[in-house]
């Protein structure tokens, strides 16, 4: 099944109508672009970042940065992100959904055609915090839909919708960039970031529609501050607190080994820039294939069964790290490709059942939740980001593997939480 194929992607079982009744009104073509506008958003964000993750030698070289200083290309983004999502949501209702999300593309167009141009290092870095910002507006604006328009199952099929995006973002990135930035250098992959960012935002521009707002009666009207009251609230809650950070830490997790995966294969096991996009590309491609077997399958087998499929799989990643760390499977290109696939394949029943979930286990304003859920991932994988590239420049083996471990050990026991409420919520 081709992940282009997007009506097939997002269309329930023919057991269920095919949208919620809520936007009946917007017809099959609106229905349709509303499918398109989320998928395409979601690719195109973890597009942008992803691509630049082979170019990290070149950067070093040319621009003479530091390996903290490379990292910090894509740490520095994610932190703007987080504070940025709290604050540009509430914006959303009053501003307009298109022409919101044009101001978006403007600011993201600028971002990337400016760090195609920086002359130094110092300079790339100040320049990606527009393109922080950019972040934030798509992802806040994804997150308000998807709480708004739907519920139940066809949340977590939209949600499983948004992880497939990512997952085939994150896989086919390091390829566009491996090869890129052999042929045209670090600068041509924002260059192929900025047309791509160009090319949907003309898309949008004709095709999706300026959706009004479809709030609940219980909701009140969405101000900055009464958001913020909403957020105080929800973080002194200890369940939505949990179902909020377990997402977004099972993301960090794997990202504190990826965000140095080219210092690991390139640098120290040698491997050339087009076999590290099959290391880096690879365990995606299984999330791919797991996350579509989610949406189809979570309508017949049900939240609790999903997530323990999740949980069981994520015991044996961990298993299988505590081996290699211990020394019983040596810590080569092969195996880590393995343990990274087996990462993978589990988290992708858990981060969408989890995000689902929580509009449902917390009674609370869903436009608060769908902030804070745009928010916390990023926190959360900004922490995973500043860990990693604090140990970059360390022994790889004996100190990353071991922060690997202790943050997975660390998610995995939020996860068992996670299932807990979950499990009561839905007695």
């Amino acid at each position: 099944m081709s992940f282009l194929n997007l009506p097939m992607l997002y269309s329930p079982p023919l057991s269920l109508p095919y949208f919620d009744e809520k936007i009946a009104w917007l017809g099959y073509k609106m229905q349709r672009n509303l499918g398109y506008f989320i998928f395409l958003v979601s690719f195109l964000g973890v597009l942008s970042i992803d691509i630049h993750l082979p170019a990290i030698p070149l950067i070093i070289k040319e621009l003479h940065a530091d390996k903290i200083q490379a990292q910090c290309i894509f740490l520095y983004p994610f932190l703007i992100s987080v504070f940025a999502r709290l604050l540009v949501g509430p914006m959303i209702p009053k501003v307009g959904r298109k022409r919101f999300l044009l101001v978006a593309y403007a600011i993201a167009l600028f971002a990337q055609a400016s760090c195609a141009l920086a002359p130094t290092i110092d300079w790339l870095l100040v320049l990606r915090v527009p393109a922080g910002v950019s972040g934030a507006m798509l992802g806040v604006s994804i997150a308000l839909l998807v709480a708004e328009f739907f519920e139940g199952e066809y949340r977590a099929r939209m949600q499983g919708l948004m992880e497939l995006a990512y997952s085939a973002a994150i896989t086919i990135a390091p390829v566009f960039g491996a090869f890129i930035s052999e042929s045209f250098g670090w600068r041509g992959c924002f260059g192929f970031v900025f047309f791509a960012f160009l090319i949907n935002a003309l898309l949008i521009l004709n095709t999706f529609p300026d959706v009004p707002g479809v709030l609940h009666q219980q909701d009140s009207p969405l101000t900055l501050k009464s958001s913020f009251r909403d957020y105080k609230v929800l973080f002194l809650n200890p369940k939505s607190l949990i179902l909020l950070v377990t997402p977004g830490l099972l993301v960090g997790t794997h990202l504190i080994f990826s965000i140095n995966s080219p210092f690991f294969y390139i640098m120290q096991f040698g491997v050339s820039p087009k076999m590290f996009a099959f290391y880096q590309s690879t365990p995606i491609l299984v999330n791919i294939v797991f996350l579509s077997i989610y949406r189809y399958a979570i309508t017949q087998i049900g939240f609790d069964r999903a997530i323990s499929i999740g949980v069981s799989g994520y015991a044996v990643f961990l298993m299988y790290l505590a081996a290699i760390l211990l020394g019983f499977i040596p810590a080569n290109p092969k195996f880590l490709l393995i343990m990274m696939c087996i990462q993978c394949a589990s988290t992708s029943f858990l981060i969408s059942s989890f995000s689902a979930k929580l509009f449902d286990c917390v009674p609370h304003s869903k436009n608060s939740i769908a902030s804070l859920v745009s928010t916390v991932r990023p926190l959360c994988i900004s922490i995973c980001l500043t860990i990693a590239t604090f140990f970059g420049s360390k022994n790889l083996e004996e100190v990353l593997l071991v922060c690997f471990f202790a943050s997975g050990l660390f998610a995995f026991a939020l996860a068992l939480l996670s299932r807990q409420i979950v499990a009561k919520a839905s007695a």
